[in-house]
């Protein structure tokens, strides 16, 4: 019993984390919408807009920060996912904070799972967004 609660307390501190191999997938012309940014689910800006992510056939992402649209470039080797070139428009907004962790998040990302249901983005194995597909 005494063991029992030192191995209680390292699987609740180990809950938090989400780590998962990434397994790669064709990304398909689609829409998708963040439902988790590192650990904060559905993040939405003041003025409840949703950050949005659409990946091209044509290897061209474009998207919302949450304050500026955005388009850029993004290659797929396998499990490996890059994004690079982004310009955006710049609007002033009165709370950058979360468009700047979603473009940085966006730009650290190296690796990718996609299905139908589900886009999943990561940065060293460790889960940074997620998305579902826009209805």
């Amino acid at each position: 019993m005494k063991h029992f609660v030192p191995l209680i307390c390292l699987v609740i501190s180990f809950a938090g984390c989400k780590t998962t191999t990434p397994t790669g997938g064709k990304p398909v012309s689609k829409t998708w919408v963040v439902t988790l940014m590192e650990k904060q689910a559905n993040p939405i800006t003041a003025d409840g807009s949703k950050l949005m992510l659409k990946l091209n056939d044509d290897q061209i992402v474009t998207g919302f920060d949450g304050c500026n649209e955005f388009t850029g470039k993004f290659q797929t080797d396998k499990n490996t996912i890059t994004f690079s070139s982004f310009i955006s428009t710049q609007r002033a907004c009165s709370d950058n904070k979360l468009s700047a962790l979603y473009m940085d998040l966006l730009i650290r990302s190296n690796g990718y799972s996609i299905t139908q249901s589900k886009l999943i983005l990561f940065t060293n194995k460790k889960v940074v967004l997620e998305f579902d597909p826009q209805n």
